[in-house]
């Protein structure tokens, strides 16, 4: 009996961990909690795929804030 790859795939995608192809979720970043909206959602325009990501990634903006 041979195996359709689509009914194999069915069964062994859902066992496949990965984020999500959208999430939208709160802020708790907390350079980013005054900002006028609370929810943030990834993966973002910079390609983050979670809030972590993007809080290292800022740090490295840390000094432009200091000269605005």
């Amino acid at each position: 009996m041979e195996r359709s790859p689509f009914l194999l795939a069915c069964i062994l995608l859902p066992l496949v961990r990965g984020h999500s192809l959208f999430t939208c979720e709160p802020i708790t970043v907390p350079r980013c909690m005054k900002m006028t909206y609370n929810m943030t959602f990834f993966p973002n325009l910079m390609g983050h795929y979670d809030q972590g990501i993007a809080a290292v990634e800022m740090g490295n903006f840390c000094g432009l804030e200091l000269a605005i």
